[in-house]
């Protein structure tokens, strides 16, 4: 099957639908651009280029509406499900302190509202899809019976993404995740995002355009370099993966951004310093290859299969799905598991 390698020529302009807001909580982002005509010649040159600009992140003083509510132009607005975004923890109690800063925040909110306003500002046609078991039951938000433990996650889909899923889990000082994972329409690796904390000190972040097939050339465009030379950039997130969980590396690419960090300080100082601004420069590049890539129908088939046979193999391989088990009760991980982490995949594998 041949598929086209071509791709477009940003030269400095914004991607689509960037508009000016305002917004209170400020992060650093970068924005695209590439003089290339297409991605072999962008391969050779290695003429990537990421310039930088201010960009902040939706806070309170953004107009937000309920997650189910989309307006006439088919744009999701905003949330406050379940009270989003959160401003204190589950654990009233519960504070982190960066650079003289202390916040009751939990801990990765920022990624979501960062990905929320993202995703508001640069994806076509962005709108909110249930998060449902394959019964009709509501899975978007759970509260641990000890009620020391919350989970919340919200889902979209766009006119370059078939789903995106994202959930954010606050458990105090015990534990803070942000997961979440877009499924390109075009035949493109998914892009994962996993970012742990563990008894306020310990953290795993990983960040991967994540292969849906065997070989890279059986994609749409090529990935790896645009991937590596963002990891290059960021040094405490070249680390390896393990076999503990995943034995193989079928569906991670060979630049996957991974971090582990022991303690608190050296945590927080990985987290804000290299693996915020890295998140936001793989949201943009993975966007680029969306823009990049032409689908046709035999490809959009393809895609589809490389997508469930991912999702079939993350779910066998799950490391949370244990966690969320014990947290939340068997009978709702398993729902979870494959209703709406990873919906694609075979149940028979239960």
């Amino acid at each position: 099957m041949e598929r086209s390698r071509g791709c477009l020529a940003f030269h400095g302009r914004p991607l689509a639908n960037s508009r000016p807001a305002r917004r209170q909580h400020d992060f650093h982002m970068s924005r695209i651009t590439m003089d290339t005509e297409d991605f072999d010649s962008f391969r050779a040159s290695n003429r990537f280029q990421l310039s930088s600009k201010r960009y902040e992140s939706a806070s309170s003083s953004t107009h937000h509406v309920p997650i189910d509510a989309v307006a006439r132009n088919g744009h999701v607005l905003g949330s406050h499900s379940h009270g989003m975004p959160w401003t204190t923890s589950i654990n009233p109690l519960y504070l982190h302190s960066y650079n003289d800063t202390t916040s009751k925040i939990p801990f990765y909110m920022p990624f979501w509202n960062h990905q929320l306003a993202f995703m508001k500002h640069h994806l076509t046609n962005l709108r909110s899809i249930p998060v449902v078991s394959s019964e009709g039951i509501d899975m978007s938000y759970a509260v641990a019976a000890n009620d020391k433990a919350r989970i919340h996650t919200c889902a979209f889909e766009s006119d370059e993404y078939s789903r995106i899923r994202m959930t954010i889990l606050d458990a105090g000082y015990n534990t803070q995740v942000f997961s979440s994972l877009f499924y390109p329409r075009a035949n493109l690796p998914v892009f994962g995002i996993d970012l742990l904390q563990f008894n306020d000190c310990k953290h795993l972040c990983v960040m991967d355009f994540q292969p849906i097939h065997a070989k890279e050339e059986d994609h749409a465009c090529r990935y790896e370099d645009l991937l590596g030379a963002i990891r290059l950039k960021y040094p405490l997130l070249q680390e390896k993966m393990t076999n503990r969980f995943y034995v193989d590396s079928q569906h991670f690419s060979c630049n996957t951004l991974l971090g582990r960090a022991p303690s608190r300080d050296e945590g927080y100082d990985m987290v804000w310093t290299q693996v915020m601004p890295a998140f936001q420069e793989c949201l943009l590049a993975h966007l680029a290859l969306t823009l990049q890539a032409t689908t046709s129908l035999a490809d959009a088939t393809f895609a589809q299969q490389g997508q469930a046979d991912y999702d079939t193999y993350s779910a066998a391989r799950d490391p949370a799905h244990a966690m969320l088990g014990k947290m939340f009760g068997q009978e709702w991980a398993d729902d979870f598991l494959y209703d709406v982490l990873f919906p694609n995949a075979k149940r028979s594998m239960r």
